[in-house]
């Protein structure tokens, strides 16, 4: 089986949980220039834990049996 096409299922789909660590961890920002959305992006990223990581793995997993 394969799926196709966009994946909207919030644990199926990593890059909406990106997302919303972006949109969370800049709420009250101004982004001014393209440097500092780069560095937000960089901190969004470096806030994933190993945890988190681990749970998402596990939930997607365990929803997709």
């Amino acid at each position: 089986m394969f799926l196709t096409g966009r994946v909207t299922h919030p644990i199926l789909n990593p890059t909406e949980h990106m997302h919303h660590l972006l949109k969370t961890g800049t709420e009250g920002e101004t982004l001014q220039n393209k440097q500092e959305l780069k560095l937000a992006v960089v901190q969004a990223c470096r806030s994933v834990t190993w945890e988190f990581t681990q749970h998402m793995v596990i939930a997607m997993v365990t929803d997709f049996r």
